[in-house]
C-alpha cells in the first residue's frame, strides 16, 4: 500500500500550496486615489508587482498610500504598475494549529511502516 502514502502526501501538499497562492488585485482607475480593490490589501502582505517596463518586483508591503505602494526599498506608483498580485501571510493562531496538525500527520504517514508484520 505505498500508493496510499503517496496520495496522502499529494493531498496534503495540494492543500498547503492552495493556502499560499497569489491573487490578482485590480488597480484600474488608480488616478489620485487607491483603487477600491486595495482595501483588502494590508501591510505585511507579500506583493508581486509587474511594472509597465516589464520588471517584476517581489516584496512585503509596508505601506499603501493614495497613489503608490511601498515596501522595504520599494516605492511604486500605481500608474507604473501593469499587474499586482498579493499573497496574505497568515500569522494567526488557527493557521499555526492547522499547520502543526498537517505536519504531524505528514510525519506519521511517512514514518509508518508498511511491512505488515
Amino acid at each position: 500500500m505505498p500508493w496510499t502514502r503517496f496520495v496522502a502526501v499529494l493531498v496534503i501538499l495540494s492543500f498547503l500550496s492552495g493556502c499560499t497562492g497569489y491573487r490578482n488585485v485590480s488597480i484600474d482607475g488608480a488616478q489620485g486615489s487607491a483603487p477600491v480593490s486595495l482595501q483588502n490589501v494590508v501591510p505585511g502582505d507579500h506583493a508581486r508587482v509587474t511594472l509597465k517596463s516589464g520588471d517584476v518586483r517581489a516584496f512585503f508591503i509596508t505601506e499603501i498610500e493614495a497613489d503608490r505602494i511601498l515596501g522595504a526599498g520599494e516605492d511604486h506608483a500605481f500608474s507604473d504598475i501593469e499587474r499586482l498580485e498579493v499573497r496574505r501571510v497568515q500569522r494567526d493562531l488557527n493557521n499555526q494549529v492547522i499547520g502543526v496538525i498537517v505536519v504531524a500527520s505528514l510525519v506519521a504517514i511517512l514514518s509508518s511502516g508498511g511491512s505488515g508484520d
